[in-house]
This record gives C-alpha cells, structure tokens and sequence, in this order.
C-alpha cells in the first residue's frame, strides 16, 4: 500500500469549498452555506467577515496539483509535493510481521517496505488580492486542524503543520501573485507484498574421482520433491 496523500488534501478542500459557497457550481451560494464561515472567522470584524463571505460567495476557488499553468488565474489551492525519503527501513518481513505461508498453494508472502519522512505543501495564490491569500490560507488551516484524523486516517502519521510567506514571483508579472503556503509534516507508510514459491525439495550431484579408483563416479543426494528435468 502506498499512501496518495495529497489527493485527500485536494478532496478536502474541494468538499469544503463547495459546502461554504456552492463551488465550483455557477448557482449562487445560499446565505447558510455563508454563515458556516460565521463559525470559521468569528474574530473578524464585521466588515471584513462580510467581504470574507463576499469573496467565498462570487470567487471560484481552484484546486491544481503540482504547479499552476503559466498563466496564473487566481484564488486558488496548489497542492505540492510530497517531498519524501526514507527513514526507517525494515528487515525480515514489514515490522516484524514475518512470512506468511499459504497451506493451499504453497506459495510464501511476506510484507517489505519503509516509514518515510514526507512534506506535502498547500500554496495559497491570490492575484492582486493580499486579503484573499490571507483568507484561503486560514481556512485551509481551520480544515486540517478540524480533520487531523481523516488526515492521519488517509496514511500521514504524527501530521505537524507549518505555514510560511512567500517573495512575490515577478514571473508572472504584469500580474501580482500573492502567495502563502502551509506545510504538512509527518510520516508515511510504504509496503508492498511480495510472493514467491517455497523450496519443497533439494537435489545435489557430485562427481569424483580418486587415484584408487581411474573410473570417475557420481552421487546424487535428493530431499523432498524435485520436479523431474
């Protein structure tokens, strides 16, 4: 089994974003969808909570994976990465577990595989708009705080959250990219099952010879079932 974190993070989101506004449907949100941001942004003062509201109800929030397109169209949600590495590697069967022999076939299986170290970061691009990046970035953090489980649940184990600003990326002037990011921290299991037949039988042949005894000779010593040659 290997983890694909990030496309939970992406199903999130957009679960969230549709629950708030009705997105990324073209019908108007409904004013309760809009009230569950009351919740989210309670210490707002009341003007900005309603353009918070505002830009959630008339803004199409997009959720891109790995990097946006040269042309930047903003809000948005970039999921990157992982960006991984090994950091525990079991020997002898997946932590412990050991081989496992099936009676029917005979055949052997046994679980190999790794912890990894992995890094999974959710960009907050806005353009021209420092308060939507402020916006998208606080209630991607609510959502994480709020679904540590289902995150954990989805393979990131011991999940750490960091959040950081960014330079603005004078590649994609004349538009002006507002970015801020937050950084998943935590822990993956890698496995994989691997089977293979068992050794049901041995056979080994030798030959000698001796100055006794000019004729050389073999000897042939067979265990268990050897499939004919």
């Amino acid at each position: 089994m290997i983890p694909i974190v990030e496309i939970t993070l992406g199903s999130l989101l957009r679960v969230a974003l549709e629950g708030i506004a009705g997105n990324p449907t073209s019908a108007p949100p409904k004013a309760a969808q809009l009230d569950l941001l009351d919740g989210i942004f309670e210490d707002l003062p009341a003007e900005e909570l309603a353009d918070c509201k505002k830009f959630f109800g008339q803004r199409r929030v997009k959720i891109v994976h790995m990097f946006p397109r040269e042309q930047v169209d903003g809000p948005m949600y970039v999921i990157s990465g992982p960006t991984e590495r090994e950091s525990r590697f079991f020997l002898g069967g997946y932590m412990g577990g050991g081989v496992t022999i099936d009676e029917d076939t005979g055949e052997a299986s046994e679980d190999i595989g790794a912890i990894w170290d992995s890094t999974i970061r959710i960009g907050c691009w806005s353009t021209n708009s420092a308060q939507e990046t402020i916006y998208l970035y606080h209630l991607a953090k609510h959502l994480l705080t709020a679904n540590r489980e289902l995150i954990e649940e989805a393979g990131l184990m011991n999940a750490q959250f960091s959040g950081t600003d960014w330079e603005p990326k004078p590649e994609y002037y004349p538009t002006f990219v507002y970015l801020r990011t937050l950084e998943l921290r935590g822990q993956v299991e890698a496995r994989a099952s691997v089977t293979y037949g068992l050794i049901k039988g041995l056979k080994a042949t030798a030959t000698f010879e001796d100055a006794s005894n000019p004729d050389p000779y073999t000897v042939t010593v067979q265990v268990g079932e050897v499939p004919e040659e």
